[in-house]
């Protein structure tokens, strides 16, 4: 699969943002956010399509700036702790699978994004702790890496190769070699 650049993520995550801001439906600011969160879990954390979607409530642990140093972090650093796997989340230890930044040095915020998508959730009584935080609004199944790429990121790439992204230039979108085959898998984002 084609890498994404840098560049695709902070147009993608721009344009959603300014979506966001003209946006009434509850079920619609969910999808937004959630597809920002969801690109920077991938993006910061490298996760496999099975381990980013299968993420419920109770998997994420929020460490706002301001709490970092309870963890040993330096002041005004924060985290988002992720237990991804079976074992972890029957330890009583509560032992760590992955560890994001809240924000990067590039301005990338995982945390206030998290905190939005909580939020929401809460306000459509999607609270427990068994709740997928990327989720169907018709059922509690959670999205897969075929549904989030057909509706959050290709549709965006394809504007993104509208406006003349030299990157995307030898992609024929109308082709069967258009933008899906060249971001076939959630790869895109490692």
């Amino acid at each position: 699969s084609q890498a994404l650049t840098y560049a695709h993520l902070i147009w993608n995550q721009n344009y959603r943002k300014n979506l966001l801001h003209n946006c009434s439906s509850l079920l619609q600011q969910y999808d937004l956010i959630a597809a920002q969160c969801a690109e920077l879990f991938a993006w910061l954390g490298w996760l496999r399509a099975s381990e980013l979607f299968s993420i419920c409530r109770d998997d994420v642990e929020l460490v706002p700036p301001s709490d970092g140093g309870v963890y040993g972090l330096p002041p005004n650093v924060g985290a988002i702790l992720l237990q991804l796997l079976p074992s972890t989340n029957s330890s009583r230890n509560k032992k760590v699978d992955v560890v994001i930044a809240w924000q990067t040095s590039s301005d990338l915020s995982l945390g206030c994004w998290l905190l939005s998508l909580f939020r929401v959730m809460d306000k459509l009584h999607w609270s427990s702790p068994h709740s997928f935080l990327f989720r169907s609004a018709s059922d509690t199944s959670h999205w897969t890496s075929h549904y989030f790429r057909s509706t959050h990121l290709y549709p965006l790439l394809h504007l993104q190769y509208l406006q003349g992204d030299v990157t995307l230039r030898h992609i024929q979108p109308t082709s069967s070699h258009g933008i899906a085959y060249h971001f076939y898998s959630l790869h895109s984002y490692r």
